[in-house]
């Protein structure tokens, strides 16, 4: 079965597609069952990664210029090797696109060529309130002088640690809503509490932390931030669609190659339709939920309204990546949870991963409002 999807791709972005899965075999793969164990991720494999960081980034502000359906290739062939690091990919993709969206031709040329100096950005949105709840959070922001003060507390901010920048949401009672701001190194004010553990996607850190901050960087008007935080995760959540895609063809090649060795009774076992059939209705779904990705991807890239799509696509994505894991971990059966195989890494990144970026549920509250208020 033919994988490379060169009839729904340009030349250029098959090419691309090809050139990244190489890498991604070539240089991370080796390294995730390692950061796996250690919870850690060796500095050379931030480093092979950073090229990544800028893909859609304009060039006029020092990035490549690519449209979004690049990023959600490198996505996508991360996700296959590496889910953990994804998240690495993806804090770029948030701090680079709240810019794009929002930011000021000044901000735009001070920050984002950043990212091909290598250094990093991180998001931080969500704080002690529910993550899909931000209007409530409880970060305010006054202001003082010139700028603002911000205090409160964070949490699950990926990467916060090794951040050179970050884009910071905080309530602005004074003028009404959700606000963001960009703050930088060195963060004085900021106090990091603890770091937010998982089971699954190891090696990937978010951090709980507190901060009073000074900032006279607003992104934005005043009380534009929670619709900023919203086109953003527009864009961001397409990309994520396509990880949870690479993740789940991951797996299912896991169960496909198990299927066709393990032999029982003189024949291998995926002559049995229980088991054949269960990995072709498991390929089904995450092909469609590709597909679906892929078009919200196009639709973006056209400037036409895709919240829907991609609210879509993120929700089929995370359903598919589910069934994918735990079809894999039955069609292994014993095997699955032996440490030689990555089936039980693989069920462990899945339901850490699905939520990212809001849960199925939401997902599907996105489309329904979407769906029935066009009737």
């Amino acid at each position: 079965m033919d994988c490379n999807y060169r009839e729904i791709l340009s030349e250029q972005e098959h090419s691309f597609l090809l050139q990244t899965r190489a890498f991604m075999e070539r240089e991370i793969a080796p390294f995730a069952e390692q950061i796996d164990r250690d919870d850690d991720v060796p500095v050379e494999v931030f480093e092979a990664l950073k090229p990544y960081l800028y893909l859609t980034v304009p060039k006029e502000y020092g990035g490549e210029g690519h449209e979004e359906i690049y990023d959600c290739i490198a996505v996508q062939e991360l996700g296959a090797v590496c889910p953990a690091l994804v998240t690495y990919l993806e804090v770029a993709q948030l701090f680079g696109r709240a810019l794009m969206i929002s930011g000021t031709e000044e901000q735009k040329h001070r920050y984002l060529p950043r990212f091909g100096q290598g250094k990093v950005g991180a998001y931080a949105l969500t704080d002690l309130t529910p993550g899909s709840d931000p209007a409530s959070m409880t970060t305010v922001a006054h202001r003082e002088g010139e700028g603002w003060r911000i205090r409160g507390t964070k949490r699950f901010i990926t990467f916060a640690d090794i951040a050179d920048m970050m884009v910071v949401f905080a309530r602005t009672p004074d003028e009404g809503g959700v606000s963001a701001f960009v703050i930088e190194r060195p963060y004085e004010g900021i106090e990091f509490i603890r770091r937010n553990e998982w089971s699954g996607l190891r090696g990937h850190k978010a951090w709980e932390f507190s901060l009073d901050v000074y900032t006279d960087q607003i992104v934005g008007r005043p009380g534009d931030g929670l619709s900023l935080a919203l086109k953003v995760l527009n864009f961001t959540r397409t990309s994520l669609a396509c990880g949870h895609v690479g993740l789940a063809t991951s797996a299912l090649d896991l169960a496909i190659r198990f299927a066709q060795e393990r032999v029982v009774g003189g024949q291998p076992i995926f002559r049995h339709q229980s088991i054949s059939y269960a990995i072709v209705e498991a390929k089904a779904r995450v092909e469609g939920a590709r597909l679906l990705a892929y078009r919200a991807a196009r639709m973006s890239e056209r400037g036409v309204d895709h919240r829907a799509e991609t609210s879509m696509a993120k929700f089929a994505a995370a359903e598919a990546l589910i069934e994918a894991a735990s079809t894999a971990n039955r069609v292994l059966g014993g095997y699955a949870c032996n440490l030689d195989t990555p089936a039980e890494r693989y069920l462990r990144d899945a339901f850490t991963w699905v939520a990212a970026h809001g849960t199925i549920e939401i997902q599907k509250m996105t489309v329904s409002r979407s769906l029935f208020s066009s009737r």
